[in-house]
């Protein structure tokens, strides 16, 4: 009994002193090349209806998780938004600006509170690194995998930017725990909870749009290999999971343009508009031309948009410097 309530109280200084940690970060660093945006396109999606287009290229929970209590506490001053028309354009570096200029005086204390708000992502991953790591490998590797987690450079550097980094790390580390379980347990339960944070994980960055297709897979497998167990029932659960996640996905986004037909989207990618020249801001969409453009999306708009604009930003390069060269790739 001495030895558990020891290592509760060891547990929970430690958990504490990572929160401290975290905190005196969001205090002493200045505001990162993207976070002034985040944080204006964050309240403006508070305060008004339709300005998903804001920040488009990553999805918004991150940033509504982060600017919540200043939105709730009116700490900022912020001017109606110029929502772009085109997808190929970009608004939130202007709102960015007016803000700045609006809260100057203030700045500092919004960008304090709005990095407060992001503590949740950190302490998920802590959490779920830990809870993943124990169920693999025992309570040593709970700890070690909790360890790594809190030690991390990045995570600490990162933890308390309103940003989508650490917050995608930390939810796909739930999704996977939440996955894991489930697969084990062999219940419909545990999928509706997997389901949940998996949308959590596609409302935080893109890139994780690679999870469903592997939590499909994983399911398959299960299923495959243990053939003593109900046909199957893994691969269902799993497909309920990915429309748990759909539906989260679209709540966060208010369903915004949910179901719009495919047709009526105006592309700024060559791979999704048909234009040849990467560089043109023309928009299309080829879609309409293979007849598809009845088809509902099940996502919301900006989702797919945001999508349409990477694969565009892609497409065009950036410029990288290497040993004395400027390089386009």
């Amino acid at each position: 009994m001495f030895d558990r309530l020891s290592q509760w109280r060891w547990r929970r200084f430690l958990i504490l002193g990572y929160v401290i940690v975290l905190i005196w970060n969001a205090w002493v660093h200045s505001v990162v090349i993207d976070e002034a945006l985040h944080i204006a396109s964050g309240l403006a999606q508070w305060r008004y209806e339709g300005a998903w287009g804001l920040y488009r290229v990553n999805p918004p929970l991150p940033r509504l998780v982060g600017t919540y209590p200043v939105a709730l506490l009116g700490l900022a001053q912020l001017p109606r938004p110029w929502i772009p028309a085109s997808p190929s354009v970009r608004t939130e570096g202007r709102l960015a600006v007016e803000v700045l200029q609006r809260n100057a005086s203030r700045w500092r204390l919004v960008l304090f509170v709005s990095r407060l708000g992001m503590v949740v992502f950190p302490l998920a991953g802590l959490w779920a690194c830990f809870r993943l790591g124990r169920m693999l490998y025992g309570p040593v590797g709970g700890q070690l995998a909790a360890g790594l987690w809190a030690t991390s450079p990045l995570v600490l550097g990162h933890g308390m930017f309103v940003a989508t980094d650490v917050p995608a790390a930390a939810m796909a580390a739930v999704s996977c725990f939440a996955v894991l379980k489930a697969l084990r347990q062999r219940r419909w339960q545990p999928w509706i909870v997997a389901g949940v944070a998996l949308g959590a994980a596609l409302s935080c960055k893109f890139t994780l749009l690679v999870l469903p297709p592997l939590v499909l897979l994983a399911a398959l497998l299960a299923d495959w290999r243990n053939s003593t167990c109900r046909r199957w029932s893994c691969t269902w659960g799993a497909v309920g999971a990915v429309l748990v996640a759909l539906v989260v996905v679209n709540a966060v986004y208010r369903f915004s343009g949910t179901l719009r037909p495919l047709g009526k989207f105006e592309f700024a990618s060559c791979l999704f508009s048909g234009k040849s020249d990467p560089h043109s801001p023309e928009t299309g969409n080829r879609f309409r031309q293979w007849g598809l453009g009845w088809i509902p999306v099940p996502f919301p708009q900006e989702f797919v948009q945001g999508v349409d604009f990477q694969r565009w930003e892609f497409e065009r390069g950036y410029r990288s410097y290497l040993r004395g060269e400027w390089k386009h790739g």
